[in-house]
């Protein structure tokens, strides 16, 4: 077996106290290429942390997967998540094999393959991710998965492709500007009553449920009143939540860190956590503090050390070049909430 996955294993064993329940997740690259380590994982993990209740996740683009895995993720009760950008003239733009042959055809027949063979599988844990590439329109993804016999009733997380970090910037067209905006536009009837649930886009799902939880999201829970003493809402509290291990035994605090960025590691398994640069990615915030304590939005800002782009030689330069758009962000959430609230909706 992979001696690093013994070892996070080990770590996660030791460090989990009187946790009742451990989350345990695959990423790739396509983590199904390794199904004979997954198994082995799984097994250990057991051996390991008895006494605990295990979940088990893992995302995949779905190619490889064989009527044996699904029987097997059936067992251990793992959720499989599927990554879906669209139909098949958007997902086959990005998605392809080395061949350069689109893979949407031979996901969605193993999808289905888990529908009809595994029914109550698929309807309890199998969701979707969405990849939003702004260059192209909103509704035809949207639209796509309302009206698929397949699909339209399966939970599903979607966001726009992540700028940082990455070699071409993608600009948003007007069209989906314009497309993304009457969408969110529904929920907020929805919210309130005036149009049933079924209106609302699929994609705006995870979005409407951070609405109602836009008050109490992560650092800010219970806070009814400005406190004496507050720290930048951006970064975790390492290891509270998530840790995520490359294939190295690099220690990272999630799996949305840049892997290849020395400023966002944390440790490795065989050492384990190194205590000073944890706390370097704690209060990422000294890297700008100056600008920072002044910003109104400085409690629900969610710049973290994932938004460190390698691109900048400054780290800093790469944090405050997203600042307007956070804080633009964060005024439009506090509009949709004081419009909630003068509509009557309950939070």
């Amino acid at each position: 077996m992979n001696v690093h996955a013994i070892s996070v294993t080990i770590i996660l064993a030791r460090h989990s106290g009187d946790c009742s329940r451990l989350y345990i997740g695959f990423y790739g690259g396509e983590p199904l290429l390794e199904f004979e380590l997954i198994k082995k994982c799984v097994e250990y993990a057991h051996e390991r942390c008895r006494g605990k209740r295990l979940y088990f996740n893992l995302t995949t683009n779905g190619t490889v997967l064989t009527r044996e895995m699904v029987e097997f993720f059936d067992r251990s009760d793992f959720q499989l998540m599927f990554s879906l950008d669209g139909p098949k003239e958007i997902h086959d733009l990005s998605r392809k094999f080395a061949s350069n042959q689109g893979s949407f055809e031979k996901l969605i027949a193993n999808v289905r393959m888990i529908r009809d063979e595994f029914p109550e599988y698929f309807k309890n844990h199998v969701v979707f991710n969405t990849v939003l590439n702004p260059e192209n329109g909103y509704s035809c993804v949207s639209d796509f998965i309302s009206g698929d016999e397949l699909l339209k009733n399966s939970p599903f997380l979607a966001g726009i492709i992540n700028p940082v970090n990455a070699k071409n910037q993608k600009s948003f067209s007007q069209k989906f500007i314009e497309e993304e905006r009457y969408e969110h536009f529904l929920v907020l009837l929805e919210k309130i009553g005036e149009i049933p649930s079924e209106r609302k886009s699929p994609l705006e799902a995870a979005e409407s449920a951070m609405l109602e939880e836009f008050r109490y999201q992560k650092n800010l829970s219970g806070v009814t009143e400005l406190p004496e003493k507050s720290h930048h809402g951006g970064p975790c509290v390492l290891g509270s939540f998530r840790m995520f291990m490359n294939v190295d035994g690099d220690l990272f605090p999630c799996e949305k860190v840049c892997e290849n960025s020395e400023y966002a590691k944390m440790g490795n398994v065989d050492e384990g956590i190194d205590l000073e640069q944890a706390k370097r990615i704690m209060n990422i915030e000294k890297l700008t503090q100056d600008t920072c304590r002044n910003c109104w939005a400085y409690r629900y800002c969610h710049i973290c050390v994932a938004d460190i782009d390698l691109t900048y030689e400054d780290p800093a330069q790469s944090i405050l070049r997203r600042c307007p758009d956070v804080r633009g962000s964060v005024e439009e959430q506090f509009k949709d909430y004081c419009i909630l609230k003068e509509y009557g909706f309950q939070y």
